[in-house]
């Protein structure tokens, strides 16, 4: 659980680390860029109140593997991200599933 914890933590800063990369790789400006880190903040803070009735309702460890499942997927996916756009939309389905672990 700890593990789960601290990589949704970690995962909530780490983009700050990539900005001038982010920058230089997908061509575009620092406005852009700050939707990374913003829309996953955004999407956890929008999960979090229904994560207890939804680890009600399907059980806490079910959801908690699933969730956690599902992050690392979130993860691959903005590795392999192929434009600003795709990586920001990748960023919000990881911050859906982060909210919830």
């Amino acid at each position: 659980m700890i593990t789960g914890l601290a990589m949704d933590l970690l995962n909530t800063t780490i983009v700050n680390v990539a900005v001038p990369k982010l920058m230089a790789v997908f061509g575009v400006d620092v406005n852009k860029v700050q939707w990374v880190a913003t829309a996953y903040m955004m999407t956890i803070g929008v999960i979090i109140p229904v994560t207890a009735y939804l680890a009600d309702t399907f059980g806490t460890k079910k959801f908690f593997i699933a969730s956690l499942i599902f992050f690392t997927a979130g993860s691959a996916l903005c590795g392999l991200a192929w434009s600003m756009n795709s990586l920001i939309f990748f960023r919000i389905i990881q911050g859906l599933v982060g909210g919830m672990t």
